[in-house]
């Protein structure tokens, strides 16, 4: 039965699969289309807004190479910030002089004041979402209001731990690259350019480089962190003068193996009821046709399938999941649309006194969209055995999920877990899940652990896939037990 365009949309014959023919189209010819907003509003470049002076962009790589590392300190600590006093430091990083690739950072030492607190680094997802979204929206020291103006956060990560911000890969939020073939393609890239950025970081503030450190992050940051945590830990090998001090690493609701996820989606929307057993069915083929290809190595098909089905990023149309649910939201399933300040750091950071305040001049804040383009074929790829090489030596693994989310709902996590094949893999299958309260006198449950040798797993109530922004208590409280008390 014959295809045909009308009005730029494609339309079907009687009895033909609308996914069908969408997916052959767009493996064939390729999908473009608006990304449609949904975690990080695609809202496009954002340049300088309102009059004034934006200050020039501080490159802190020239003053790291001449040696003056007190002076790259003391040029990035941050300016005034409105309604705040607090100490910070931001600027960038280049991580690629023949690429002019340079990577955004703000960090904030722990409010505490104790000179021992671990360093946690924290990628956000996307791909080419920026971490601003995490600072402003979940752990960082402060939130916007409706009138854009900053609150101090009851449960910051910042009043007991050092936290570094970074803009990863190079093309998200300030960070960039002047050359196209200098974006990230896959993992090792991603690496290879966190590494040099947190290299140099520990230079400029020498003083953190004893501190544990945590590589933390959530979504697809799944694959940044094993990734960045795998290259510390060959780098400390092979250069020890330079260590960095990694202890482990924490990821939530994190995109980490899409062959053993995927199959996961249909049985877990059913049984929440978003699904009914022919929607079940339908989404189960498509999945299996996913890992198919997954297994052969046709990523960018893999991820056409899912895109359609569900993620929406690429297509320019509606996603099929919100299609039959009618839920354009899927980090937490009982909400229909983000919630609106998580858009509020877009109209915050472009402000010409803000971007003076963090050296950032008069640079592009990139909405990542390009991010993901060159970034793609790494979508449906897996980061299992970085994961593997992590646990077998010994470094403490943290993997919590929201059970409310969607995108990386609890089951395909559980999925992902459980066919990881490190040393300890059948130990913790049999391992015994515990029902978890903030307080041994609450009433209410905050969740269910598991927990075998140096890998705890962690189901958390009441949240979705932007956990500390739903439950911000109960993921502090994981987060700090993790770092603090867990010594296996």
């Amino acid at each position: 039965m014959a295809m045909v365009f009308r009005h730029g949309r494609l339309s079907f014959g009687k009895g033909m699969k609308p996914l069908t023919v969408i997916v052959v189209v767009c493996i064939l010819v390729g999908c473009n289309g608006v990304l449609r907003k949904k975690l990080f509003d695609r809202h496009g470049p954002l340049g300088v807004v309102g009059e004034g002076d934006p200050g020039n962009p501080l490159y802190l790589t020239p003053l790291i190479k001449a040696g003056k590392l007190d002076e790259a300190k003391a040029q990035s600590k941050v300016g005034p910030l409105p309604n705040i006093s607090l100490t910070s430091h931001a600027g960038y990083l280049t991580v690629n002089e023949s690429c002019d690739s340079n990577m955004f950072f703000w960090f904030f030492p722990a409010e505490s004041g104790d000179p021992n607190a671990p360093v946690l680094l924290w990628l956000q997802g996307g791909p080419g979402g920026t971490s601003m979204f995490g600072l402003f929206v979940e752990n960082g020291p402060f939130y916007l209001d409706d009138n854009l103006m900053l609150n101090r956060r009851a449960y910051a990560w910042t009043k007991s731990y050092s936290v570094l911000y970074i803009d990863n890969p190079v093309g998200t939020g300030f960070s960039f690259t002047g050359k196209d073939e200098c974006y990230a393609a896959n993992e090792d890239d991603v690496a290879r350019d966190l590494y040099s950025a947190l290299n140099q970081f520990f230079q400029v503030f020498h003083e953190h480089q004893p501190n544990d450190f945590y590589a933390t992050g959530e979504s697809y940051a799944g694959k940044y962190v094993p990734a960045i945590s795998l290259k510390i830990h060959q780098e400390n090998q092979q250069f020890p003068n330079l260590k960095i001090n990694l202890k482990g690493m924490i990821i939530g609701d994190g995109l980490c193996d899409p062959e053993t996820m995927f199959p996961a989606y249909a049985p877990f929307m059913y049984n929440i009821g978003l699904l009914d057993e022919n929607q079940e069915k339908y989404f189960a083929t498509w999945s299996e046709i996913a890992v198919g290809y997954i297994r052969s190595k046709n990523f960018k098909a893999a991820f056409t399938v899912f895109d359609r089905l569900l993620n929406g990023d690429l297509t320019g149309y509606k996603a099929w999941f919100y299609n039959q649910t009618g839920l354009d939201f899927y980090y937490n399933y009982l909400l229909a649309e983000a919630p609106k300040e998580f858009d509020y750091f877009n109209k915050f950071l472009p402000q010409v006194d803000i971007r003076k305040s963090i050296h950032v001049g008069n640079k592009t804040f990139n909405d990542g969209s390009k991010v993901e383009m060159m970034i793609m074929n790494d979508v449906m790829d897996t980061v299992k055995p970085r994961v593997t090489q992590i646990l077998d030596n010994g470094y403490k693994v943290l993997m919590y999920s929201g059970m409310l989310d969607i995108i990386v709902a609890l089951p395909l996590t559980e999925a992902f877990l459980n066919t990881v094949p490190w040393q300890g893999l059948d130990g913790y299958k049999n391992a015994t899940r515990q029902i978890w309260k903030m307080e041994d006198t609450d009433v209410d449950v905050a969740g269910y652990v598991r927990i075998y040798k140096n890998l705890v797993q962690v189901g958390v109530r009441g949240g979705g896939h932007i956990l500390p922004y739903d439950q911000p208590a109960r993921a502090f409280r994981l987060v700090d037990v993790f770092i603090s008390q867990f010594n296996p």
